[in-house]
């Protein structure tokens, strides 16, 4: 079977448009599955980044090209299969034998389509590839964002546990006279409530009341004199 048997060999401008095959029965869709382990709806994506879209479009159109390159390289190897049978091929082989190539490819219109589709094929990687570097480069700036925020946190905390005293419990209660941290029952004192231990409260306490007894002695005779 011939080459022209099966297909014009001189196409038209419209033989070079060939229909892009649907990508979306084998092409990744545009988003992220959850993990087994999280819970979500049946079907549920994960919004994806503008550069993880951005890549899922990329590779959709890589798909969609990469199966048209393919259909126009069958294109010209059954070309070329059919013209060895025919009378050019006998005509060619003459003149340089092993390695002729038949004029009915070099003359193909599908050559300038291969040539399209693998420049473009070409950019839509370089571009992949730039778009990887980006999203890199902003994953590992906001990885240094995060280690410097949880650096000044820490630095701070420590900052602060620095100018306060150590203590065994949320509030420490220190004796106003002898600065015990540990007594039996915490007393009044002259700052206020709990402001001084079990001996010192008492010793304050028994001082209080000779200072009180001794005021009442030497109010009386005066009472008695008015």
């Amino acid at each position: 079977m011939t080459c022209s048997e099966t297909r014009t060999i001189v196409r038209t401008t419209t033989d070079l448009t060939i229909p892009i095959r649907p990508p979306t029965d084998k092409a990744p869709p545009l988003g992220r599955r959850l993990s087994s382990d999280q819970e979500s709806p049946p079907g549920f994506l994960v919004p994806l980044s503008l550069n993880q879209l951005k890549a899922g479009e990329i590779i959709q159109r890589v798909h969609g090209d990469a199966s048209n390159l393919l259909c126009s390289i069958e294109d010209l190897l059954q070309c070329r299969s059919s013209s060895a049978t025919g009378p050019s091929h006998s005509h060619s082989h003459s003149h340089s034998p092993g390695h002729a190539i038949p004029n009915t490819i070099l003359g193909n219109p599908t050559l300038l389509t291969v040539q399209r589709l693998s420049r473009d094929i070409t950019g839509d990687m370089s571009e992949l590839m730039a778009l990887s570097r980006r999203d890199k480069t902003r994953d590992s700036e906001h990885a240094r964002r995060r280690r410097h925020h949880r650096r000044v946190i820490e630095e701070r905390y420590h900052a602060a546990r620095a100018q306060q005293p150590d203590t065994d419990g949320p509030v420490q209660l220190v004796c106003h006279i002898c600065n015990a941290r540990r007594t039996p029952q915490w007393r009044n004192g002259p700052a206020g409530p709990c402001t001084l231990c079990n001996v010192c409260g008492l010793v304050h306490a028994l001082r209080m009341r000779k200072q009180g007894r001794t005021r009442s002695k030497k109010a009386s005779p005066s009472s008695y004199a008015s």
